[in-house]
């Protein structure tokens, strides 16, 4: 046990390692880019490092990496006899995209690598026993093989009826009791292993570093932490009757942590299913959200069903439909809003506060469009190239594989969504260098005009440097994506959070 918990303390220490010197990398590159750019030196960061990892040293993972072999002999002491206790986390609200925020629990280093050995621990020995269509948090199945099933399933079905059920804050309320007892009826569990998921379920945590400093703490009572990889066996777990009981009724289902979503072919049996979900809400803590589900509907096409009915419904960021599956409303503004922020951050946001470089504007072409381009590309791309990616929709060159923002929707087979985009990309870059253009003229700088045309093509760059200029393609990076799952199949990407393990 030691030998192993510590290469597990090793491990994590150096996933949060890597994470810190990423941060510290583009906060360098943020530094570098506003002195480049508005031609001042930048003020140095406040602080090089977390405030939280000055509250225990455990939070730092560099302490944790160097000293992994006594800790793992201290913690080897105290999970054997039953008596490991996680130290109190950190509990941060995060925005959710959908308004609201999400509490996440920031565990120490040397806590998470005891979860993380935990839950693979558990997962090897139980995923077995889960539903087939269990698809979250497993060796076996992601999101993309449910998106795959149940887009498959209903353009099988031409029509069906679709429950869409949404449990409120189900990671915060499912009841420790209910959890526990499943668990015992249907996981292989030893009682140390036991020991160490109570103590996980019953933990402490303080509201922000600043109550964790006064040394404010409360205990957990319900739900199970988002920021422990043993939070995910719980979330299996908990709905682990709720996926019995849908499959004896012979409904075609998938369900990927809380996201539900149910297919059958009579009223009936939909009625019967609507039964179901509302009382394993009542069982397990985990009410139904009721102002956020749809509940029952008819999906087929409107103008031949009796019934009044919709063409489409929306699961794991896919907007699914007998036609096929095309990205969701929610998805597409996403991609919009990362894209706008990119633009806005190389393009606007400097001249807009007065600070530019004007003998830097004055020397070249736009450099800053350029720096744009390349970022819009990474995100689009990865580590492609126009040039490759252009060569492997010509079959010229060989598949690479490439993680991108499009890495989630090999599965979509209604793909206009992305023609649209690609429009609206063209026009919002075109009016936001015209934009600049103007603010920078206000500065007493002028920078040549560019045409619409130009701005696809790469054509205005006049420079001898070797960088791509043309405008990326979100349509040209969906078909990449989608050659490489047709070549290598749907485990070659993962889903990116929130809905990745």
């Amino acid at each position: 046990m030691r030998v192993e918990l510590e290469k597990r303390l090793i491990k994590e220490a150096e996933k949060h390692i890597r994470r810190h010197m990423s941060r510290q990398r583009s906060a360098a590159l943020l530094r570098m880019r506003f002195r480049r750019r508005t031609g001042k030196t930048p003020g140095k960061p406040a602080h090089s490092t977390p405030r939280y990892w000055e509250l225990d040293q455990q939070f730092n993972p560099f302490y944790v990496r160097a000293h992994a072999k006594s800790i793992a002999h201290a913690l080897a002491s105290k999970i054997r006899p039953g008596d490991y206790e996680p130290r109190p986390s950190i509990k941060i609200q995060v925005p959710k995209t959908s308004g609201g925020t999400r509490g996440i629990n920031i565990f120490t280093v040397v806590d998470a690598a005891v979860s993380s050995w935990l839950f693979e621990s558990l997962l090897k020995r139980n995923f077995p026993a889960f539903s087939s269509y269990a698809y979250a948090y497993r060796l076996d199945r992601n999101a993309q093989h449910a998106i795959e099933y149940i887009s498959g399933a209903l353009a099988s079905k031409r029509r069906a009826y679709v429950l869409e059920y949404d449990f409120a804050k189900y990671f915060d309320s499912v009841d420790h009791a209910y959890l526990v007892d499943v668990m015992k009826a249907h996981c292989k569990v030893s009682p140390r292993e036991e020991a160490l998921m109570n103590a996980f379920l019953q933990h402490s945590y303080a509201e922000g570093a600043s109550a964790y400093r006064s040394g404010v703490f409360q205990q957990s009572e319900v739900g199970f932490p988002q920021g422990a990889s043993i939070s995910l066996l719980f979330a299996n777990m908990a709905c682990f009757e709720l996926d019995r009981e849908i499959e004896r009724t012979g409904a075609t289902f998938a369900r990927y942590a809380d996201d539900t979503v149910i297919l059958c072919d009579d009223y009936s049996t939909a009625h019967r299913l609507a039964g179901i979900m509302l009382a394993h809400g009542g069982r397990s803590g985990a009410g139904i959200n009721m102002s956020k589900s749809p509940g029952i509907s008819l999906v087929a096409d409107p103008a031949s069903a009796e019934l009044k009915a919709k063409e489409s419904f929306t699961f794991l960021g896919h907007q699914i439909s007998a036609k096929g599956a095309a990205p969701s409303a929610r998805t597409l503004a996403r991609i919009k809003r990362n894209l706008s922020v990119i633009i806005y951050k190389h393009l606007l946001m400097h001249p807009q506060r007065g600070q530019v470089n004007r003998k830097r504007l004055a020397a070249s072409p736009d450099q800053d469009l350029v720096d744009c381009l390349d970022e819009i590309r990474w995100y689009l791309y990865g580590n492609l190239s126009q040039k490759h990616l252009d060569g492997v929709l010509a079959k010229l060159c060989p598949l690479k594989l490439s993680i991108s923002a499009l890495s989630y929707f090999p599965l979509v087979t209604v793909p206009s969504a992305f023609v649209q985009l690609d429009g609206w990309l063209r026009d919002v870059l075109f009016r936001a260098y015209e934009r600049r253009r103007y603010l920078i003229a206000q500065l007493g700088v002028r920078l040549p005009s560019i045409s619409r045309n130009s701005m696809m093509t790469g054509k205005w760059h006049s420079g001898t440097a070797q960088r791509e200029t043309s405008l990326p393609s979100v349509m040209k990076s969906w078909r990449y994506v989608r050659k490489t799952y047709l070549a290598y199949g749907v485990r070659v990407y993962s889903a990116p959070p929130p809905y990745n393990s």
